[in-house]
């Protein structure tokens, strides 16, 4: 007989506590390096405020995902900052399954999103065992809905550790069938609301007008 595996609850948190927000703060630290994460407790005092959006999930009464969304201002629009599963709980479903209940709180919402946009790391610019994780990581958006938006292939954002920038990809989660690709006037003011908003860029800041300039449609 087949062992039956432990169901996965997901719940909306405002507020992380105890071992959950033990748990919370492990795996966030884990699953990012710090050019590209906020500071943690910094995180952890925008969800409580209200200014990002946080999904966790559960598996025998412990937290064992999390996905952290900031909504872009006068954008039908989430951006999908951080999205991770416990390294130990990897390859067993739960992302897939995860990503698919996020897609569906949101459509659901009372101001439904019409789409998630989330940067991933370029495999082509490094080597070997990194290189192959990058692909797998965009293959498992893929395989779940997602597309690279082409029109972007030089964005690039700041790094959160030290100057200079990182270099992205931007893919594009469609929850609404009619915007099934990111481009034109809506891909400018989504990449103006990300620098702006989750960076905390100025408008003017030469960075954001590279990047908008750079866009190829």
């Amino acid at each position: 007989m087949s062992e039956i595996q432990p169901s996965t609850r997901y719940r909306t948190v405002e507020t992380l506590t105890g071992s959950d927000r033990s748990s919370f703060i492990r795996i966030y630290e884990e699953s990012f390096p710090r050019k590209e994460r906020d500071n943690t407790q910094a995180v952890l005092a925008s969800i409580e405020s209200g200014s990002r959006f946080c999904m966790v999930a559960h598996r025998n009464h412990e937290l064992i995902g999390l996905a952290i969304l900031l909504a872009l201002v006068d954008l039908d629009i989430q951006f999908l900052e951080y999205f991770a599963v416990d390294s130990r709980r990897r390859n067993l479903g739960i992302g897939s399954q995860f990503l698919g209940h996020l897609g569906t709180e949101l459509r659901s919402a009372p101001s439904p999103a019409s789409g998630v946009t989330f940067e991933v790391d370029q495999p082509d610019l490094v080597e070997g065992e990194e290189r192959r994780l990058r692909q797998r990581r965009i293959e498992f958006y893929e395989r779940n809905g997602a597309v690279l938006v082409e029109c972007a292939p030089s964005y690039r954002a700041p790094n959160l550790e030290h100057e200079g920038t990182l270099p992205s990809s931007l893919m594009w989660l469609p929850l609404d069938p009619h915007i099934r690709r990111l481009g034109g006037d809506l891909l400018k003011k989504c990449v103006l609301a990300i620098l702006t908003q989750s960076y905390q860029l100025r408008s003017d800041d030469p960075l954001v007008h590279e990047v908008i300039s750079e866009l190829i449609c």
